[in-house]
């Protein structure tokens, strides 16, 4: 697969940003200030809810542009391997872990951790629905006008999360009849799995246009949230949540910024270049440790940049820590999924 030097770099930022937003969840639970009642903290709520979205726009961005035609006949089995393991392996270890704090039978927990996906790494259950997706629908997409597919997608998944929302027997239905956890169901993301296809499709050509126009996705950005934060602050449409249905839009915007931005970096960012390496453990696996590194942290609750930028740090920190530990060891790489920058690095030992 042809890697994009920006696609790492934004897979770090989206990383780094799913573990902000926890780590604001962590503060706001927790810190005993008057902080969290303010329009500022409650603008940060909401300003990084675009990271889950923009992993799931990374991923198949990078199948519509790296497999027009088809699939290898071995990508499934890869994904099984590197990606479905680990989300087992970390997900079972997580409900060993709600199971004893709640008191709770281990296995029904398991089962709703990993088979239902209610937990963090639901994205998974949604990225594997994408592999199905781009088989049955990769050649129709191409073949179809583009603005035509993003408008019935759009329809399709703002009425599903409007209706989830606001009709409560379409929410009782979903939360009765789906098998699965209500974030898992696929028309939530419909709409970014096409924008993320034709994307792929017309990488060049978008970022070409935009190379010069950063303004453009600026602005959308700008006004984009500031119709979210109107929402958050102005009606009773509260939800910190990522499938939001005034998110599509934000989400792409910042897709795009952050794209042309990284673009223009002609240095390498070795930082970011590790967490972008280790992101799918850190994204798997920092809600472990961010609840106790919360509590060393409290500290300074009293100043909101020291309290979420060391627990971010050493969250992190402890994440990579941990992630290039086990990849030392060949049945433990099977916890933290592929790594190639620990693949370099434990070459040139051999």
């Amino acid at each position: 697969m042809k890697q994009l030097n920006e696609i790492n770099m934004i897979r770090a930022f989206a990383c780094l940003s799913v573990v902000y937003n926890h780590v604001l969840t962590n503060y706001a639970k927790f810190a005993e200030t008057d902080f969290t009642e303010t329009p500022v903290f409650l603008a940060i709520r909401y300003l990084f809810l675009f990271a889950t979205p923009v992993f799931i726009l990374i991923s198949i961005t990078l199948l519509s542009r790296n497999y027009p035609d088809r699939l290898p006949k071995d990508f499934l089995w890869k994904r099984v391997q590197y990606i479905f393991l680990p989300y087992v392996l970390i997900g079972l270890l997580s409900a060993y872990i709600t199971a004893q704090q709640s008191g709770g039978v281990f296995w029904p927990t398991a089962w709703n951790i990993i088979g239902a996906g209610d937990w963090h790494g639901f994205f998974i259950l949604v990225i594997f629905q994408f592999y199905l997706l781009y088989y049955l629908l990769n050649r129709l997409l191409r073949k179809i006008n583009p603005f035509a597919a993003l408008a019935f997608a759009f329809a399709l998944s703002f009425a599903h999360l409007y209706a989830l929302e606001h009709l409560e027997s379409y929410r009782l239905f979903i939360f009765e009849e789906y098998p699965l956890w209500y974030r898992t169901f696929i028309f939530a993301w419909l709409f970014y799995f096409v924008a993320g296809f034709y994307i792929g499709v017309y990488y060049d050509k978008i970022f070409a246009f935009l190379a010069n126009k950063i303004w453009l996705p600026l602005l959308a950005a700008v006004a984009s949230f500031s119709w979210i934060y109107f929402n958050a602050s102005e009606t009773d449409y509260t939800l910190v949540s990522s499938d939001r249905y005034d998110m599509f839009f934000y989400t792409l915007s910042v897709y795009f910024l952050i794209t042309v931005l990284f673009q223009k970096m002609k240095k390498p960012r070795p930082l970011l270049e590790i967490v972008s390496s280790f992101s799918f453990f850190i994204y798997l696996s920092h809600m472990l440790f961010i609840l106790a590194l919360g509590r060393i942290v409290k500290v300074f609750e009293n100043s909101f940049l020291l309290y979420t930028g060391s627990l971010l740090l050493f969250t992190v920190g402890i994440c990579v820590g941990v992630g290039a530990l086990l990849y030392l060891y060949r049945w433990t790489q099977w916890i933290t999924g592929r790594n190639r920058l620990m693949d370099r690095l434990l070459a040139r030992f051999e």
